[in-house]
């Protein structure tokens, strides 16, 4: 287990983890963590799926906690993953649902700028045949307003998807 401290103030002090412990599904582990969690004393650090490929970042857990991540280029996170595993505290990587946004121009002649509008925004998109899927890394309403700007939304079909 490598867990290292970095002084962040006068009296703060934040934790940082260079390597994965395991995976709460690991028979191993499983269990210790099922106990721990009835206990209050599992603390998670929940991040979007877009989020696991990164290496090194500061984030806070659910109890507030600074913790910083620095992991080799070996290393990828995953749902599930165990940073730190001792007698009064573990701490795992929650990986928070997905939300996409479903856009159909109704006009199929208006697919290309609709593309291109979400390039341009450097959005996460993904095709169908049917459809483009835009992840909402923020609210609905924001994604919204900008479609506002370049469509007439009566142009456009939209629904938020959970999954695709």
């Amino acid at each position: 287990m490598s867990i290292y401290f970095a002084k962040l103030g006068v009296n703060e002090i934040m934790l940082q983890y260079s390597a994965i412990i395991g995976a709460v599904s690991e028979e191993k582990y499983h269990n210790l963590v099922h106990e721990m969690e009835h206990c209050g004393k599992i603390d998670y650090i929940d991040i979007s799926n877009s989020d696991l490929s990164r290496r090194r970042f500061r984030q806070k857990t659910r109890s507030g906690k600074e913790i910083a991540i620095s992991l080799s280029r070996n290393s990828k996170l995953f749902d599930g993953a165990i940073l730190e595993l001792s007698g009064d505290t573990c701490v795992v990587v929650k990986v928070l649902p997905e939300k996409w946004l479903k856009v159909k121009a109704i006009d199929p002649n208006l697919n290309m700028k609709l593309g291109y509008f979400a390039g341009n925004l450097h959005w996460a998109v993904r095709f169908s045949e049917e459809a483009m899927f835009i992840e909402i890394k923020s609210t609905y309403d924001e994604y919204l307003e900008r479609l506002k700007n370049a469509f007439n939304l009566s142009e456009l079909s939209i629904s938020e998807v959970d999954a695709i």
